[in-house]
């Protein structure tokens, strides 16, 4: 990660990150290469959202993994250590990996995050409901 500002002069690309899921037989539709000039983007990117983070104040849910082996916990604490938001709740998904929309949380996930709008928007609650089977990505 560090070397990436060079590299991506160097290398075009650098293999894809797919299918980090606990559930058998579950697959995730990805890239089998990832170009490095996008990846150093991505990572300047994060450096303001992370810069800004202090900006959010409203009601947050943080879902994550506890075996992602993509994104580190320490991301999830960063990330609730620097906002401003005095309503947070992380929930930590324990039969899950990184794309756990597809995987053994899923459901959970769906719950949760309606019982959270619910909670702080009600009357949004149960407008335009999308499950799984009505998202580009299958979840």
């Amino acid at each position: 990660a560090h070397a990436l500002p060079v590299a991506r002069h160097v290398l075009p690309s650098t293999k894809g990150i797919v299918s980090d899921i606990a559930k058998e037989g579950v697959e995730e539709t990805g890239y089998a290469r990832v170009p490095l000039h996008a990846a150093h983007s991505l990572r300047r990117f994060f450096r303001i959202v992370d810069r800004d983070l202090s900006r959010v104040s409203q009601p947050l849910l943080l879902l994550r993994s506890a075996s992602d082996h993509v994104v580190p916990a320490a991301d999830s604490a960063r990330v609730l250590a620097r906002v401003s938001s005095a309503d947070t709740t992380e929930l930590v998904l324990e039969h899950s990996h990184h794309v756990a929309t597809l995987d053994n949380d899923a459901d959970r996930i769906f719950a949760e995050s309606e019982s959270f709008v619910a909670r702080i928007a009600p009357e949004y609650a149960h407008v335009g409901l999308v499950g799984q089977e009505g998202t580009a990505s299958g979840g």
